[in-house]
């Protein structure tokens, strides 16, 4: 919803210069970077929305782009665990610190005292951990569930749509942008880009799949094209 919006000029329609940037591996960067004025806009999870206002980061969502839970954890393909309920007690593994705002309010929503849990940082291979059976679940979320499977791992999943009502990640903004004429013009442009992208998305997954995976050569090497598409 946003290559497809850049590729198609569906943007450049709607006087806009978008620019996907990459954060720091901070769990707080879709927030902390809005705050601090590095981007405009973050895609943070609901964990690191709520936390970051708690905290006093002032940050607000406009777009709930998904309203169902899109994270999840795998397992090892061996594993006798069979529900969420079974990870009391366990270790999870997770690629970056401070995964427990993204993990823990999955665990108290199925009544499982995330202080019961270890939560392992894994490094970007936090998954391989998993297959290995070094940890006994990992965080994942559906884009990187279907990337783990194309890249053949040994792999159980427990989806979150199946045990939480958590929503998914938002578009959020600094909170002063709201009273700014201007910037509200410019985020209800943007916003229509990315329905635009949406729809051409639902029309034509192949396209919008085939512009996406051409911008991520490295992704290329470790996913079919098939297993992109779906």
């Amino acid at each position: 919803n946003l290559w497809v919006p850049i590729k198609q000029g569906y943007f450049d329609d709607l006087n806009l210069d978008v620019q996907l940037i990459a954060g720091p591996q901070d769990i707080l960067a879709p927030t902390k970077f809005v705050a601090e004025n590095q981007a405009d806009m973050g895609y943070p999870s609901p964990g690191v929305l709520v936390s970051s206002i708690a905290s006093g980061v002032p940050v607000i969502s406009i777009w709930e782009q998904y309203p169902a839970q899109v994270f999840g954890f795998s397992l090892p393909a061996n594993s006798d665990i069979t529900s969420a309920e079974q990870l009391e007690g366990k270790r999870i593994a997770a690629g970056f610190p401070g995964a427990e705002v993204i993990i823990d309010p999955l665990l108290v929503e199925i009544g499982v005292d995330p202080d019961s849990v270890t939560v392992v940082d894994g490094g970007q291979q936090w998954n391989q951990i998993v297959a290995q059976g070094q940890a006994d679940a990992g965080l994942i979320w559906e884009g990187l569930r279907a990337q783990l499977l194309g890249q053949g791992l040994k792999l159980k999943f427990l989806l979150g749509s199946e045990f939480s009502d958590g929503p998914s990640n938002v578009y959020s903004i600094r909170k002063s942008d709201l009273d700014n004429e201007g910037r509200r013009d410019a985020y209800t442009r943007f916003l229509q880009g990315v329905v635009m992208g949406f729809e051409f998305g639902k029309t034509n997954p192949r396209a919008a799949a085939q512009l996406t995976y051409e911008e991520f050569p490295a992704l290329q090497e470790t996913l079919e094209p098939q297993v992109a598409l779906e």
